[in-house]
């Protein structure tokens, strides 16, 4: 059983008529399902980021719990596992530039050596 916790209480306040309660509890679902709809927007299109980058790199995606809204706290640490593997990403192509280079540099090398016995 998954059990998710809202963090958001409403607290009526108490001297409101039914029609009055029945509308602040209206508007405040409406806050609530466009919050949940913008989370979910959110985690999906991260998710599908940090996939594409764990594909690339080899490595393990970030974990949210299917069937619940993300915290706060959960998408800022996507984003942060995200930014991580964009600085691996970025680290490991300049590693490959710098020993495609090297690699160039040896065979110009071998080239001009080359070249000058020839």
């Amino acid at each position: 059983m998954r059990v998710c916790v809202c963090a958001f209480v409403y607290q009526p306040e108490s001297d409101l008529t039914v029609i009055q309660l029945e509308k602040q509890l209206r508007l405040c679902v409406e806050m609530m399902t466009k919050d949940k709809q913008e989370r979910l927007e959110l985690m999906k299109s991260r998710m599908n980021v940090d996939q594409q980058l764990c594909d690339a790199l080899n490595a393990i995606p970030y974990y949210i719990p299917t069937g619940c809204v993300p915290s706060d706290q959960q998408l800022d640490e996507l984003e942060r596992h995200i930014r991580d593997l964009e600085l691996e990403q970025v680290q490991i192509l300049h590693c490959a530039a710098e020993i495609v280079i090297s690699i160039s540099v040896s065979w110009l090398c071998v080239l001009l050596i080359g070249a000058l016995f020839d």
